[in-house]
């Protein structure tokens, strides 16, 4: 029941960003309202699960104590710097999910775990903030988009410290796919 309060509150807060006619106004009276609740609501909050929606900037930069962002089947587009947990740890993607500007993950650190769906199409995926992945988590991100067909080159971005952790074969299927890697 919490966490449906939670993705209610989470796909208003989206849905009101969505439909601003003044985003930066918009994102300003959020976090007013947000400053109020904070001991009540965001304090604890962990997990946001969030469907139907598009993800506008700035949306959850403050929630400290967020471990865990769910962008559900219906969530289109995620805007720049979603996050600045030090305590966010995963990030699920949808094969909804569509665009997503290359500064939205860049202040998650600490992130291990990006997990996507396996029909996964958004090109320019940039998750170099964190050094934390495993190869495993990193190759299973290969794996998932290595059938997929793009009309242009792939381009993931994983930062250099994250390169030196594929292997010679991961390294090999990515020349092949003429993906860009950075």
């Amino acid at each position: 029941m919490v966490i449906d309060f939670m993705t209610s509150l989470g796909n208003y807060f989206s849905y009101l960003c969505d439909k601003s006619e003044n985003q930066d106004e918009e994102i300003k009276a959020l976090y007013q309202y947000k400053e109020d609740f904070d001991d009540i609501i965001f304090g604890t909050l962990k997990n946001i699960q969030l469907s139907n929606a598009i993800i506008r900037n700035y949306v959850f930069y403050g929630l400290m104590y967020l471990e865990e962002i769910y962008f559900l089947e219906g969530v289109r587009e995620i805007g720049m710097y979603i996050s600045n947990s030090e305590k966010l740890k995963t990030i699920y993607l949808s094969n909804s999910v569509r665009k997503i500007d290359e500064t939205a993950f860049i202040e998650c650190k600490n992130l291990e775990n990006v997990i996507i769906d396996n029909e996964f199409k958004c090109n320019n995926l940039n998750i170099s903030a964190s050094t934390k992945y495993t190869h495993e988590t990193l190759s299973d991100i290969i794996s998932k988009l290595k059938n997929l067909a793009y009309s242009e080159p792939y381009t993931l971005i994983i930062g250099k410290e994250n390169m030196r952790k594929l292997t010679k074969e991961d390294k090999r299927m990515i020349k092949e796919k003429n993906w860009i890697f950075k």
